[in-house]
Formats: C-alpha cells, structure tokens, sequence
C-alpha cells in the first residue's frame, strides 16, 4: 500500500488534495463541479453546481462512508462520461480528475478491460478537443496495475499518471491544473514557481468556464495508512 505519515488514511489525503483544486480551480458562479465516488457502485456524492460550499462538504463526506468496498473503476469512469452528457453544459469544455489507488475489481460492464473503457471514454469523451480527462493511480507497483493505466491512457487518449505515495497528490493535482489552464488560456505557464494562489490568479483571469468532475476511489482499502 501506499506510504502515509502523520497517521493520515489515503481517503484524508484524497479529500485535502481535491478540495484544495476545487478551492482554486473553480469560480464560484462561473464554474461548476460535480463530485462521484467509486466502491461497489458508481455513487453522485455532488451533482453539479456552482456552490463550493456544497461540493466542500460532498468530497468530505468521504471520510466517513468506509464500507470496505471494492472498486468498480473502469465502469464509473463511464458513467461520469453519461453524467456529463445528461447534465453537462454543452458551450463549456469538460474536465475530469480520477482518482484510485488500485486496479478494477468491481466492474461488471468493462469488467478487467481497460482498452474498452478506454476506447468508451474516446467516444464519449476525449473526442472533443476541449475536454479534458486525467486518471491519477496511487500506490506501489504491487497495488497499482501500471499496464492497465497505460492501456487505458492509449485507447482514451487522455495521461494515466501513476504516482507512488499519497503526499505526492496534491502537488500532481497541481500539476493537472496547470495543464487545464494552459489549454484554457493558450499560455504556457512554468510549473517552477506556480503555486495554488498563483494558480487561482492566472484562473481569475481567464473567463473561459468549465465543468469540472472529479470521481475519488472509496473502496476499503483508501481507509487505511
């Protein structure tokens, strides 16, 4: 498993990271966010909207629903691709941040296919060239199925990052935020010396809204160190 300090569960570092992008990605009343969850089922903790507050306290809820679950991964990547057909604003660029710290042991459609679910989310998804969609896997090697990732981020077309522990998350999100402001702005941005108030800065700046989705894995085992 993934290496934690200060005895922080992954699901606690999950939540820090991603309210942390929420907080200086999105614009109150310009931006909207939505917020799903991945166990046994695909779960809409949040729909979207534009109330932060509400989105805050969705992605926090995490915390508190370990219900040993496993991870149905590639089919909730699915689903939050309908979601955004049912419910996302057409006239907006589309952006979504996955997270797991495992492989998929859950789904029922794509089952252990990352190709299918890969090649779904690039007819659904990524074929527009103003959406965006980035699947961050946590762990070590022996937890986090690497060629999967990779698998999946050739047929959707989209990063698959596997980074190794869950202190590292919060600065990849950053990372994948300037990544999503450069594609909003046309500016490249130097990640040396960005920080999160630099980041909300230069997204201030920008009046291009977005739609944001962000799916956090709560299977049993993000509630342990």
């Amino acid at each position: 498993m993934a290496t934690t300090t200060l005895g922080k569960n992954k699901i606690h570092y999950a939540v820090e990271a991603f309210e942390r992008l929420v907080e200086n990605l999105i614009r109150p009343s310009i931006d909207r966010v939505a917020v799903l969850s991945a166990g046994n089922t695909c779960r809409v903790e949040c729909d979207f909207t534009s109330d932060i507050a509400r989105v805050r306290s969705a992605i926090r809820s995490l915390t508190y629903t370990n219900r040993d679950e496993k991870s149905r991964l590639w089919d909730t990547l699915a689903d939050g691709a309908l979601a955004f057909w049912r419910a996302g604003r057409r006239n907006v660029p589309w952006v979504k941040v996955d997270l797991t710290d495992g492989g998929d042991n859950a789904s029922t459609v794509f089952k252990k296919d990352p190709v299918g679910a890969g090649q779904f989310m690039r007819n659904n998804f990524t074929f527009e060239p103003s959406n965006y969609l980035a699947l961050v896997g946590v762990g070590e090697d022996k937890n986090i199925n690497r060629p999967a990732l990779e698998k999946f981020a050739l047929a959707a077309r989209c990063p698959a990052i596997a980074i190794k522990d869950f202190t590292l998350l919060e600065d990849m999100l950053l990372r994948i935020a300037l990544q999503i402001t450069t594609g909003l702005t046309g500016v490249r941005y130097s990640l040396g010396s960005l920080s999160w108030t630099e980041l909300q800065r230069v997204r201030n700046l920008v009046h291009v809204p977005l739609d944001l989705m962000v799916t956090i894995d709560r299977s049993g085992s993000m509630y342990v160190a």
